[in-house]
């Protein structure tokens, strides 16, 4: 089955190098860049019998960061059971905890080797297991 993940990442560079990633994934998958929050409720709205499997949510965007994204997404009873993970540069525990506490399923810190992001597509797309990223380690 194909899996539908969608991108929340305003930086271009960080998005290109995602979907390159995902293109070597041994899973098919639709993949889709938006740019922001407001995008990403125009495409859910807009798609509404076609949601996402998997949304990737960075947290440091412009006008609506990817904490109060995500609390939207999940007080909406249309898009509250789509599965977000965190995909941030940060690796605090202060966002890990917020990210927790808003609702993610798990938090990605962005890796800077392109394998290692394969890896962890892998992982989650061919096993589901976002559990694994609910530990944080």
């Amino acid at each position: 089955m194909i899996k539908r993940i969608l991108l929340v990442d305003d930086d271009f560079d960080d998005a290109d190098f995602f979907g390159h990633a995902v293109s070597f994934v041994g899973q098919p998958i639709n993949f889709l860049h938006l740019e922001s929050c407001a995008y990403l409720f125009k495409h859910l709205a807009l798609n509404a019998d076609y949601l996402p499997d998997l949304i990737f949510l960075d947290i440091n965007m412009t006008i609506v960061n990817g904490f109060q994204c995500l609390q939207k997404l999940k007080i909406s009873p249309e898009y509250r059971n789509i599965t977000v993970l965190i995909y941030s540069t940060s690796s605090s525990d202060r966002d890990k905890g917020l990210a927790i506490e808003f609702g993610a399923a798990g938090f990605v810190t962005k890796p800077f080797e392109l394998k290692t992001l394969i890896e962890i597509l892998e992982t989650i797309v061919s096993k589901d297991e976002y559990e694994k990223f609910l530990n944080f380690g």
